[in-house]
């Protein structure tokens, strides 16, 4: 057994990051509320009567506005204050006035002085449009939780020039997806999903490990992502419905690492077939236990169980051509370090012994800064780099594609991953509702993408 530490990416001071932040061009002037909702609109710690004194923020950090308090907690908002990270919240908006107020009390005040942050609260049964049709206060919108009126908020953030993220799990069917990949572009602007995991170095190093030639072409994969919860705790915290269930969510997470895995090693194919194999619902018809199989064309085969109901698990197994590879803290990172190995299918003759040894490669990631930090890294870099592109190019309103570039060639690769892990999900729910035995054959990803 080979033991290797891997330490995190060089993280730079604030003073370097902030030289390296791509300064706003782009400088509104404040906005008035408009018509009879002024009256719901509530200022935390700045009112001039009625009017959002808001100026463009001087570190370039791009400016989120929250839509709904009731699941963005202190690890969402310390993660978004990191300072890795390349935002910043700048308004919120809640439907009731207390639980707008008591977040910013709570969870907004400067890290030092203690003080309230310049945050905008915007409340009332409209605060969300309010706060997406606001100008000169935000750039991009970020939904942490599903929400029934989510496309039509979604594209309407692009309609007023900004960007969006989505928290998972993601509660929209395919068409609906591409729907919104199209309006984004036509737009300028970012659509990007909440999965963390992804961006975070500790996996970016396991997904390097296994793209090494040396490795050889995925042939399967296992993943296990299980959280074993009370019921009370899990309907406080899981928020269990007809979509927000264990394949939608947890799920999701395991087909996104799917996704991942074939996607670095070049080996992403379309998908063939998905299968729901074993299912167990609660009394009101949720699913909470389910083990899935999903083939894809060129014989790579996933695996994957997803469960409220057993131990908390969450490992990857990845097997290839000459080596296999598993990681044990696959999506929410251990807060000192994460391991992983790599397993040779060559054995060594060891002389001591007189016989043949496993060898294994044990890989220790530091975990390094939050790992939620990571992904508001991401989206900061992937905003300005698209907003300046778009600039830069001079492109006319409702052009069809971002223009031509490594953020472009990033971020399409994302919504690819998006529309992929979409295409499972979507066949595993229906499979689920109709027949546990029912194949479901499934098109290709749509090559305009």
């Amino acid at each position: 057994i080979r033991s290797i530490m891997v330490e995190p990416g060089p993280i730079k001071s604030v003073e370097l990051l902030e030289e390296e932040r791509i300064t706003h061009t782009q400088h509104l002037a404040p906005a008035t509320a408009a018509g009879d909702r002024s009256k719901d609109i509530a200022i935390a710690t700045r009112t001039a009567g009625g009017v959002l004194t808001s100026a463009p923020k001087p570190d370039g950090n791009i400016r989120l506005g929250i839509l709904g308090t009731d699941r963005t907690n202190r690890q969402t908002v310390t993660a978004i204050r990191n300072p890795i990270s390349l935002c910043t919240v700048s308004a919120v908006a809640s439907k009731e006035r207390t639980s707008g107020e008591k977040f910013v009390e709570s969870w907004c005040h400067h890290p030092l002085s203690g003080s309230p942050d310049d945050i905008g609260v915007f409340v009332g049964e409209d605060s969300y449009m309010d706060l997406v049709e606001s100008e000169g206060l935000i750039d991009a919108i970020f939904i942490p939780h599903p929400d029934t009126l989510q496309k039509d908020v979604i594209i309407r953030s692009f309609e007023c020039n900004k960007h969006v993220i989505m928290d998972l799990p993601v509660e929209m069917t395919l068409s609906d997806t591409f729907e919104i990949i199209n309006a984004a572009k036509k737009a300028g602007k970012l659509f990007m999903d909440g999965s963390k995991f992804v961006h975070h170095h500790r996996t970016q190093e396991f997904l390097r490990r296994v793209a090494d030639h040396d490795f050889g072409p995925i042939n399967q994969i296992d993943i296990e992502f299980s959280i074993a919860e009370d019921d009370t705790t899990m309907d406080e915290h899981i928020w269990l419905s007809q979509h927000e269930n264990c394949i939608s969510s947890l799920g999701w997470f395991c087909a996104r690492m799917a996704i991942a895995l074939l996607g670095e090693t070049g080996g992403l194919g379309k998908i063939k077939t998905a299968q729901i194999k074993d299912l167990v619902k609660d009394e009101a018809g949720n699913p909470v236990d389910a083990k899935a199989e999903v083939e894809f064309e060129n014989g790579c085969q996933l695996t994957f169980r997803c469960s409220f109901t057993r131990s908390t698990k969450q490992s990857v197994k990845v097997f290839g051509k000459d080596h296999s590879a598993e990681m044990f803290d696959t999506f929410h990172s251990h807060d000192i370090f994460t391991s992983f190995q790599v397993h040779s299918k060559q054995f060594s003759m060891d002389k001591m012994i007189q016989g043949p040894i496993d060898v294994v490669d044990s890989i220790e990631c530091r975990s390094g800064p939050l790992q939620d930090a990571f992904i508001w890294r991401k989206f900061g870099a992937l905003c300005h780099a698209i907003d300046d592109a778009v600039l830069a190019h001079q492109l006319p309103l409702q052009s069809a594609e971002w223009p031509v570039g490594p953020a472009s060639k990033e971020a399409n690769m994302l919504l690819a991953s998006t529309v992929e892990t979409q295409m499972i999900i979507d066949a595993l729910m229906e499979s689920a509702r109709k027949d546990v035995q029912e194949f479901l054959f499934l098109p290709g990803l749509d090559e305009s993408m």
